[in-house]
């Protein structure tokens, strides 16, 4: 057999970027937009055995990742987190050379499904003021290396009738995250949903409490990440959340240091209040420690680093935003 004709030219050049990423859920079966996107990146391999001679030889299998950061971090996108690393959902990546979606088989789209791959997604709140809060996603998963798995995979049949519109909100779990009008394009991404990572309050108590003001604040670093394990094609499945914040007391009195003897000794609960309103509460839920960090001559401040953790289980994450 001869090897595959490749169109080698010029022209046949195209950008790498990732244009838009759509979720279809079984509810309302229709692409729904993931929302405004930064660095997005898709990798299809080949597993490979290698042999006596040490030759590398396919086994058959496609090995497939990609990962975006969701620009959008709002109430909306946090509380459908948990439905979109569900298991269940299809997912529509749309280049830059894509073509419109008429019906018909349709280059520059890449599509893949849930038998086939899984989401991680991932909170991240960091880089005070000037940072974004952003929620960033990781797929990963594994399918047959057919004609058929190829076709579907690079050329998916599509059809604007395919695509959400404003006479979906019903049905459609993801429908939230983006703008609709009654066009049949999957929504638009939601501009007032991009927030900055500044966070405007923060409140540390015993458990249950109604929380004690720490301020002012620098440096606050909030992560919600998967606990995932990994089934035999390669998918991630999520069986909880780890939770890791850190920020820095910037007030250090001698009386405030001489409360941190008592400060970690009980059930924690912390209250992060971020700028545009948006709140994580952490009620028991992590444990507790500080530091005193004196470093840097007068170009520094004094500061008590506060570092908590914990898990929790896939369904709490509803109750820790609001």
């Amino acid at each position: 057999m001869a090897f595959p004709a490749i169109a080698g030219t010029i022209a046949n050049v195209n950008s790498s970027a990732v244009l838009a990423i759509y979720v279809m859920d079984t509810t309302s079966n229709k692409w729904q937009t993931l929302g405004e996107l930064a660095e997005s990146k898709i990798h299809i391999e080949e597993f490979t055995v290698t042999t006596g001679l040490r030759r590398n030889r396919v086994n058959k299998a496609y090995h497939f990742t990609a990962s975006t950061k969701m620009l959008q971090c709002a109430l909306q996108e946090c509380e459908l987190l948990d439905s979109l690393r569900g298991g269940t959902n299809l997912f529509l990546f749309k280049l830059a050379d894509a073509v419109a979606a008429a019906g018909a088989a349709s280059a520059g789209w890449v599509k893949v499904a849930a038998a086939q791959v899984n989401v991680k997604p991932r909170i991240v709140v960091q880089g005070g003021a000037e940072g974004t809060r952003v929620i960033e996603l990781e797929w990963e998963g594994s399918f047959a290396k057919t004609d058929a798995a190829e076709v579907e995979l690079l050329t998916p049949t599509l059809a604007a009738a395919d695509f959400a519109s404003s006479a979906d909100s019903a049905t459609a779990v993801f429908y939230g995250i983006g703008v609709y009008t009654a066009a049949t394009d999957g929504g638009s991404p939601a501009y007032t949903h991009i927030y900055s990572a500044a966070a405007s309050l923060v409140k540390l108590d015993i458990a249950g409490g109604a929380g004690v003001t720490i301020a002012p604040v620098g440096a606050l670093d909030l992560t919600i990440s998967p606990l995932a394990v990994t089934d035999d094609l390669k998918r991630p499945i999520t069986i909880g959340w780890d939770i890791a914040l850190k920020f820095n007391q910037m007030s250090t009195l001698n009386a405030d240091l001489l409360l941190l003897g008592n400060a970690t000794a009980d059930s924690a609960k912390a209250i992060v209040t971020m700028i545009d309103g948006m709140i994580f509460t952490l009620d028991n839920q992590t444990g507790i420690q500080a530091a005193i960090d004196i470093q840097g001559d007068f170009e520094k401040d004094r500061n008590i680093p506060w570092m908590l953790n914990g898990a929790i289980l896939v369904s709490s994450l509803d109750g820790v935003v609001s």
